[in-house]
């Protein structure tokens, strides 16, 4: 009698430890839209932007590169299809590291926040801007840089993360202080 219960407690004993090898095994599951096991931190979180970076890959700029051209301060994005339908405005405060740009900011008229990251190479501005709460992807390519850095136009391509895509304009704008003469 005593042999029973000895095997029985051994395979509950083991039954217990295999349940607990499992468990330890399996990777742990992130709330992550975004994916690549980032976890806790997302995009839309300014205070992690540069840990974000590093660790998607972010720009293709160097913080060490010179450029002529200063992307820094308040932007206004206005974005057109390409039959020239408004698709929406996007206020962006960019920061620029030699020619890395990164930034966040709002979708005007609604709740929608944002995140930019993109870089300056061959006078063109490249930037991912990133909507949130509906996820969605605007990677355009702002060819027509004027003023040093002032105004900016070319072309983007939208993809949704139900699967839906959109090409078209983007033109834009920096908010640039006035001072009384």
């Amino acid at each position: 009698m005593r042999f029973c219960y000895a095997v029985i407690l051994l395979i509950a004993f083991m039954a217990m430890n295999a349940g607990a090898q499992r468990y330890e095994s399996t990777p742990p599951q992130y709330d992550d839209s975004l994916g690549g096991g980032l976890g806790w931190m997302n995009i839309v979180s300014p205070e992690h932007t540069a840990e974000y970076l590093a660790k998607t890959g972010g720009a293709t700029g160097s913080a060490t590169t010179y450029t002529s051209i200063d992307i820094r301060g308040n932007w206004s994005f206005e974005l057109r299809t390409l039959d020239d339908k408004m698709v929406g405005t996007v206020n962006l405060n960019l920061a620029q590291i030699g020619t890395v740009v990164f930034g966040a900011g709002t979708v005007r008229g609604s709740n929608a926040i944002v995140t930019a990251n993109g870089a300056i190479v061959d006078n063109m501005l490249t930037l991912n801007i990133v909507t949130y709460p509906n996820v969605e992807l605007y990677s355009a390519r702002l060819n027509q840089i004027g003023g040093g850095g002032r105004s900016a136009a070319g072309y983007f391509d939208a993809y949704s993360s139900s699967g839906g895509s959109l090409q078209g304009t983007i033109r834009g704008e920096k908010d640039v202080p006035r001072t009384l003469s």
